[in-house]
């Protein structure tokens, strides 16, 4: 299973699904544009890098960034899209995600963790 790596979108494949995954470009420029926009930083605050199978999905790119691909698109069966060269991801940035977002922030793991063990000990000491 394939998962979209930019902060905050959840699209991952599924079979018949309409959404597409590409991968990083290897020019230098580009990739930094992409990783950028991914939003994502390490535990040590660094910048995260993608690895080799790290991919963005097609909802971050405008339609204008996909090429159609073979004639059958001329005659109104299905087509196969590709990503041009050129394409940068400008949509559903993860600012945008986040913002858009109406629920309170959902605590981390050691958050969670603390709750349960505070929770547990109540009920000991009630017991």
């Amino acid at each position: 299973m394939v998962r979209c790596v930019v902060y905050g979108c959840s699209n991952e494949s599924q079979k018949d699904c309409s959404i597409s995954f590409h991968t990083f470009p290897k020019e230098r420029e580009r990739k930094q544009t992409w990783t950028h926009f991914c939003g994502r930083i390490n535990k040590g605050g660094k910048i995260w890098q993608p690895t080799a199978t790290s991919k963005i999905c097609s909802r971050h790119f405008t339609k204008s960034c996909f090429e159609h691909i073979g004639a059958a698109s001329l005659y109104g069966i299905k087509f196969k899209t590709k990503l041009k060269d050129s394409a940068i991801p400008t949509l559903h940035s993860p600012r945008e995600l986040v913002s858009a977002c109406s629920h309170p922030q959902v605590p981390g793991r050691g958050e969670r963790a603390a709750k349960r063990a505070r929770k547990k000990a109540s009920v000991f000491f009630i017991n």
